[in-house]
């Protein structure tokens, strides 16, 4: 059965503009042990990652910036309990606006 999922992606108040939870290989596994729902996300790193990558190119395809947050899980978890968030898609979909708006909202030094 095919997956339906947000891959966490949320968009920034209809500004074109999207974070997407970026997974690095080696803190799969233990996102896998953190989400409440396991069998939401895919199996291996792999199956995701070319979910993920097929995701990126279709909102881009279609004009949407999308910018790719580097999640670490530690630090995602810490989030959701200081949001009283379970740890799932939406929360981690949160959690990469709420990065990506952070880092819009930086003024930066030239």
């Amino acid at each position: 059965m095919k997956k339906v999922r947000k891959a966490g992606t949320r968009l920034e108040a209809n500004l074109g503009r999207v974070g997407m939870a970026w997974y690095r290989p080696e803190q799969w596994q233990p996102l896998r042990q953190a989400f409440v729902d396991p069998d939401v996300l895919e199996a291996t790193h792999a199956e995701w990652f070319e979910f993920a990558t097929t995701k990126f190119n279709e909102l881009e395809a279609v004009g949407v910036r999308v910018f790719k947050v580097d999640v670490d899980i530690e630090e995602l978890i810490g989030w959701c309990r200081d949001q009283g968030l379970s740890v799932d898609d939406e929360s981690a979909a949160a959690f990469a606006a709420h990065k990506v708006q952070r880092m819009l909202n930086t003024p930066r030094e030239f």
